[in-house]
């Protein structure tokens, strides 16, 4: 188990995230929620689903001085309702690199970077190595001056990771939102029959409407139906029509139409002649 993992699972049995819930907030377009035990922001994690990306910031979130992150764009709740292995979400919210000695050990402590030394060489090579493992070495700019003339580091400098600390709680947010979340209402499938009603309601209208330009508004519940008169319709698919019209032979006519689909719902038409 690496660092990142074991900074997970601390953080998943951490009070906040050990009983949280996963609470709506109402952000207009946007799909949010806050991740923690009380449903608020103390202590909680403010999950965004916006048009650039995931937005994971609040009271409790990663990033450097609790600033908070953002995914690539083009990500949104059914995503990150899976979990994801740590490389995925590195790489897809752009977990920043730190250098880390352990890693940096693990890279040279093979036989492969020995080959080719000299025995002052091997003895200093070897002094380095001992020294990332235990802690001795604190930056990639000391590792640096003391391999140089060594082992040619030309391709780069070895140790560097994404940020354990900040990918791990990306990581436990992952899988407690992967174990709480339940898609809104709103959000159902599109099926065979919602789409062979909505194709025969649109080609119904135009038949109602035959003869003057008309424009598709909305779908309205117990509207207002003051100034509508109720008149017979020309389609056979609605009972009967409710027509606002405005205006005067000289200048034209325009208005509303409501046609009820049931449950005191209306599709709502405008018209102008």
């Amino acid at each position: 188990m690496n660092y990142a993992e074991k900074r997970m699972n601390e953080i998943l049995n951490f009070g906040c995230y050990e009983n949280a819930v996963l609470t709506p907030i109402d952000m207009g377009r946007y799909e949010a929620y806050y991740l923690g035990a009380s449903g608020i922001r103390t202590n909680s994690t403010l999950i965004i689903f916006s048009p650039e990306g995931i937005i994971l910031c609040g009271d409790l979130c990663p990033g450097k001085d609790n600033y908070g992150v953002i995914s690539s764009v083009g990500y949104g709740p059914t995503w990150f309702s899976e979990p994801k292995s740590l490389g995925y979400l590195a790489e897809k919210f752009r977990v920043p690199q730190v250098w880390s000695a352990e890693i940096a050990a693990k890279y040279f402590d093979h036989d492969n970077h020995r080959d080719g030394l000299t025995e002052d060489q091997l003895e200093d090579f070897n002094d380095v190595v001992d020294d990332l493992k235990n802690g001795r070495i604190e930056s990639d700019r000391d590792m640096y001056d003391r391999l140089d003339g060594i082992v040619d580091l030309c391709d780069g400098i070895p140790g560097y990771q994404p940020d354990p600390d900040m990918l791990g709680h990306i990581a436990a947010i992952n899988r407690k939102f992967a174990e709480l979340y339940q898609p809104p209402v709103n959000k159902r499938k599109i099926t065979k029959n919602m789409a062979d009603t909505f194709a025969l309601i649109m080609a119904e209208i135009p038949k109602a409407m035959s003869g003057i330009n008309w424009h598709l508004e909305e779908v309205i519940e117990k509207p207002e139906l003051t100034g509508y008169t109720k008149q017979d319709c020309e389609s056979d698919l609605f009972e009967y029509e409710l027509i606002d019209q405005m205006g005067d032979g000289d200048y034209g006519f325009y208005g509303n139409v409501l046609f009820p689909i049931g449950d005191d719902r209306y599709i709502k038409v405008s018209f102008y002649e």
